[in-house]
């Protein structure tokens, strides 16, 4: 498997995650050991209000954010938002960097270009992890995110959801 940044992009709401989970579990059927964050799966058919984190490590979860007022979380746009959770998901990755052979990140996103939530641990991880990192990305900002993260767009594999899947996955790993 390449040791290049991996970038699953797509819209949002184009099932980047769902796409992200499916590499996950090849990953996992070819012996790679995954750490990292993930979004759990909202219930299909009910409106999401509520968005958690899970440590890929552990299966532990933790809400991020929710469209409902939270006082003890900060406002960002039409969210509420749990910066604790960002520092338990700094603390889970960086502690994952030395045994796992990749890492996840669900997703790099407009909090992060603004220098907030995993903002300091991306700049950590790109800059000394060994193994191999997914990230996912709505596809109108992945050339920010390249550009924060110091990453040349010709050292990323990029992965494109609303692509035939077999096509882009098989760019990182087949499963027998």
């Amino acid at each position: 498997m390449r040791h290049k940044p991996i970038f699953i992009v797509g819209p949002v709401n184009s099932r980047k995650t769902t796409f992200l989970y499916t590499l996950c579990s090849r990953l996992d059927c070819s012996g790679y050991k995954i750490g990292g964050v993930i979004q759990v799966m909202p219930i299909p058919g009910q409106e999401k209000k509520d968005w958690e984190l899970s440590d890929q490590s552990s299966g532990e979860t933790r809400l991020l954010m929710t469209t409902t007022f939270q006082p003890e979380f900060e406002q960002f746009g039409r969210f509420w938002v749990d910066y604790k959770t960002f520092d338990w998901a700094h603390e889970r990755i960086i502690a994952a960097m030395q045994s796992y052979d990749v890492l996840t990140f669900d997703e790099i996103g407009p909090l992060e270009l603004a220098g907030k939530a995993l903002h300091a641990t991306l700049h950590q991880v790109f800059s000394s992890y060994q193994g191999t990192i997914i990230a996912v990305v709505r596809e109108k900002l992945l050339d920010a995110v390249l550009q924060t993260y110091g990453i040349p767009n010709n050292e990323a594999l990029v992965l494109h959801v609303q692509k035939p899947w077999e096509e882009e996955l098989g760019k990182v790993v087949m499963c027998e």
